[in-house]
């Protein structure tokens, strides 16, 4: 159904938007309610409603390693917008890290009159790709640094694009979208990445989008680096290439691997 407030989409069960915040539904009847009603036209229950500002809240916090979503309701209100903030969930967690510190919506948004005993529901939703993207860089006091060497690579070049969406990702997983390119060229530096080849293949790919002094990951970047987050992780992939190392011929000359992921 639609909200006839706001236009939003909402489960056809809901009492309250969980959008706009308004009540569309009569909690005693479930009669549909006209815009802004004093009163239900069916059972004639008055509809100015106060709010225990205890009851039915919303928050969102961020630790090192995970952020959720918490939300505390009455029976009451839960049973009416559960279903909706579910939605609402799948829909934006996980995502960039948009709220960067505690905030609470006041209960003032969600108007019910609760009652004593009424028991509160809480609902918590973590990151898991953020803890995962934890094992492998370290962020301390806003710098990020290489924790897990072991890429899965089977290249230093594979090695390289591994380094730079993985990187990127942890970024965008902060809430960071777009990178300072010299940010980008540290770590890889760091890792004894950063070289013409790498550079070449930055300025020429679909994966990253370069502007000037930023660059930014595009989707097929960020679904990429969800495929090597989970082979760096897997203890039964081998490790082919090792960060600081490289193939050596017969001849004693160092070479590099043609078995390359083809990005």
């Amino acid at each position: 159904m639609e909200c006839i407030y706001c236009k939003q989409n909402i489960p056809d069960n809901a009492k309250f938007c969980p959008f706009c915040t308004q009540q569309i539904r009569c909690i005693e009847c479930n009669e549909p309610l006209f815009p802004n009603a004093k009163v239900c036209i069916n059972c004639g229950k008055a509809l100015n409603i106060e709010v225990n500002a205890n009851m039915n809240t919303i928050e969102f916090s961020e630790t090192k390693n995970s952020r959720s979503f918490k939300a505390c309701f009455t029976d009451t209100v839960g049973g009416s917008i559960g279903e909706a903030i579910g939605l609402i969930i799948n829909d934006k967690l996980p995502v960039k890290n948009t709220f960067k510190s505690k905030t609470q919506i006041s209960a003032s948004l969600l108007p019910h009159n609760s009652s004593e005993g009424e028991n509160i529901d809480t609902v918590e939703v973590v990151d898991d790709e953020l803890e995962q993207l934890n094992q492998v860089f370290k962020n301390s006091n806003g710098k990020t640094s290489l924790q897990e060497t072991r890429l899965k690579a089977k290249s230093k070049r594979d090695a390289g694009i591994r380094l730079t969406l993985l990187f990127m990702y942890y970024q965008y997983k902060l809430g960071i979208e777009e990178v300072q390119r010299i940010d980008l060229t540290k770590i890889l530096r760091d890792a004894s990445l950063e070289d013409s080849n790498w550079r070449t293949w930055l300025n020429n790919n679909n994966l990253v989008g370069v502007k000037e002094d930023k660059v930014e990951l595009k989707a097929p970047g960020r679904d990429a680096a969800k495929e090597f987050l989970l082979e760096v992780l897997n203890p039964e992939i081998e490790d082919k290439w090792k960060l600081g190392t490289s193939r050596t011929s017969k001849r004693g000359k160092k070479k590099e691997s043609n078995d390359e992921t083809e990005i």
